[in-house]
């Protein structure tokens, strides 16, 4: 009796060891972005906890009867081409695929004491099964819900008969199984929604970047237009009022463009205004900026630069568009020369950004009133007096 009682506590502290396994492979399997190997420990824990000599689990694509994808335990076959072969059966074998129509339809286990002799079982897997030595067969479908996502293959090298206690604790595993595929699916399906949500994301973020910079700049020239050039003088002012540093702005207005456009078509002018701004980029220093006011307007934005810095900026880039040969799309090659007026930006006598600007214009006025092709600067004192 002693024996007997030892015997039995070591069959239940197995047998929750093997409960154990399985759980935790259900749960493998359900996080597993490989599941092949994950689908291979639940067969193998369902093959230790059922007493199965051979178990397979077989997945269905989703709303058909069709089997994408299959797993046995660390079964017994002596050699790959059993496992190619039975593999094979499970996907082509018309008998066992009316077998699984036949489970999906009834919910009902497909039970053989003997698969080598139960003319049930289709000739070609009996056939199977004298060579692989398989005699009991049970199949389950695994159903969540009113969803088949597969089916259970269980097999031992026993012939024997499936009480309906087993049948019914062989049905409480597949009821697992069947959850453990579901939570594998709904995983796999929110991953790729998540990815697809980033994706998503990440175009609508570029695409968001790529209409802000295009909001913000001169279609013609690329450089930055007015809007985002009145921003950074904005930015710019409040940064010397906080901190107490110098700022000038340079307005520039090309000389004679109406007459490039008038001699030689305004894709001339086009070209003249696209090279200017280029030239404009080149000459600023980091942390300077230039922009497209409109027409044939342009601004510089010179932090750090007092009005002598900036006019001698003005000056300097006045000579190098005076000097620079503009070529034109149709071969031919055009003088330009330039007027620029310089404004200063000083706490107390400026009082807003829009207020900075009129100073530069005004200053740019100056030196187009007096026959253009040069500097001129006004002081903010001037502007307050």
């Amino acid at each position: 009796v002693l024996l007997e009682r030892m015997l039995n506590a070591a069959r239940g502290a197995r047998q929750k060891e093997h409960l154990l396994a399985l759980a935790n492979a259900a749960d493998m399997l359900t996080r597993s972005e490989d599941v092949q190997p994950a689908l291979i420990e639940l067969a193998t824990a369902v093959a230790a906890v059922a007493s199965q000599d051979f178990v397979t689990i077989g997945v269905y694509v989703p709303g058909t009867q069709t089997v994408s994808l299959t797993a046995q335990n660390r079964h017994r076959f002596s050699n790959l081409s059993g496992e190619q072969e039975w593999r094979r059966l499970l996907t082509t074998d018309e008998g066992l695929h009316a077998i699984g129509t036949w489970m999906r339809e009834t919910r009902q286990p497909f039970v053989a004491r003997d698969a080598q002799e139960d003319e049930r079982v289709p000739e070609s897997v009996r056939d199977f099964a004298r060579r692989s030595l398989l005699r009991s067969s049970m199949s389950l479908p695994l159903f969540f819900g009113d969803e088949c996502l597969g089916f259970m293959q269980c097999s031992s090298f026993t012939p024997r008969d499936f009480p309906p206690a087993e049948i019914a604790f062989m049905q409480g595993i597949a009821s697992q199984v069947a959850a453990a595929l579901k939570a594998m699916q709904m995983y796999r399906a929110l991953a790729e929604s998540e990815a697809q949500l980033r994706g998503y994301a990440q175009r609508l973020q570029a695409s968001m970047e790529i209409q802000h910079r295009l909001a913000r700049t001169d279609a013609l020239t690329g450089i930055p237009n007015r809007r985002y050039i009145e921003e950074v003088i904005e930015a710019e002012c409040a940064r010397a009022v906080r901190h107490d540093t110098a700022l000038s702005i340079v307005m520039l207005d090309v000389d004679g463009l109406k007459r490039i456009n008038d001699t030689y078509g305004h894709q001339a002018g086009d070209d003249v205004l696209v090279q200017l701004a280029q030239l404009a980029r080149r000459s600023c220093r980091k942390g300077d900026a230039v922009g497209r006011l409109g027409g044939d307007e342009f601004l510089f934005v010179l932090p750090g630069s007092a009005l002598a810095a900036g006019a001698r900026f003005a000056e300097r880039f006045r000579v190098r568009v005076e000097r620079h040969e503009f070529p034109l799309s149709k071969g031919e090659a055009v003088a330009m020369k330039a007027s620029l007026g310089v404004a200063e930006f000083t706490r107390g006598t400026v009082e807003s950004a829009a207020q900075f600007v009129e100073l530069a214009d005004e200053a740019l006025y100056e030196a187009k009133k007096a026959g253009g092709n040069r500097v001129c600067a006004r002081p903010a004192a001037r502007r307050a007096a």
